[in-house]
């Protein structure tokens, strides 16, 4: 988990060589499917961003050999990595298979993702000229994130919207804790035990709790995170805090 963390930090930090390197390290260790999935996505995407659309390719052929039938947030994953590629060649395909990646992620309740996908059919729509349909959908991500409190992916959208020649209002203050997706400094505690790869038994001897208290600061922190999954919390706060221990 933590080499998983560290490689999907690099690529965050835009680090991309050595993260595609820390990316090669992992895969060679025991992951889940899921994990080998969201790997190959988000090297799908950062083939593609190089334009390097063979290896961008055969980044999404391989996570599509990882896919269980059935699973929205499986599906989704996949035509993340096709939208990725699209973008290349056919924007308004990228856009149509983006959206319906954001529909298979809001589905399963994986919000960050859903707005992942909604911010490449934005970019999608704009590289296809349909700039009120890139407008919504890069509002709609920017929206996502700030309410997952992914301050740098909403950065991000907000840098997309600004592209597009969209006005975006400085953020006021509010009430934040300065902590990724708005966490307490306990569940930051946990959040970060997690990418360490620590288990919940793990967790609650190294913060001196029970497994029960571990377990509700978790339930929590899927909720403000937008997740279901200790796979997804990794990826949501290496994306968000890349300072985060097990992600650097």
């Amino acid at each position: 988990m933590a080499r998983y963390a560290r490689a999907m930090a690099l690529i965050g930090l835009g680090r991309l060589e050595e993260g595609a390197e820390a990316v090669d390290a992992t895969v060679k260790g025991p992951l889940d499917q899921r994990t080998h999935l969201s790997l190959s996505e988000v090297m799908a995407g950062v083939e593609a961003g190089r334009g390097r659309a063979a290896a961008a390719q055969k980044w999404v052929e391989r996570g599509e050999h990882y896919i269980i039938p059935g699973l929205e947030a499986h599906n989704g994953l996949a035509q993340l990595a096709r939208a990725h590629v699209l973008q290349l060649t056919d924007a308004a395909a990228a856009a149509r298979e983006a959206l319906a990646a954001a529909e298979m992620f809001e589905e399963a309740g994986h919000r960050i993702d859903a707005g992942r996908a909604r911010m490449r059919a934005g970019q999608a729509h704009a590289g296809s000229g349909e700039r009120a349909a890139a407008r919504e959908q890069l509002r709609l991500a920017a929206e996502i994130f700030a309410g997952c409190g992914a301050r740098s992916l909403h950065a991000q959208a907000v840098r997309e919207q600004r592209r597009i020649g969209v006005r975006v209002p400085a953020r006021g203050g509010g009430r934040e804790t300065g902590l990724p997706g708005g966490l307490s400094k306990r569940e930051y505690e946990v959040a970060s035990l997690v990418v360490e790869g620590c288990t919940n038994s793990q967790i609650a001897e190294r913060l001196f709790v029970s497994i029960r208290t571990v377990e509700t600061h978790l339930s929590h922190i899927f909720a403000k995170f937008g997740v279901n999954s200790r796979v997804g919390v990794v990826n949501a706060l290496s994306r968000q805090d890349p300072d985060a221990p097990g992600a650097g």
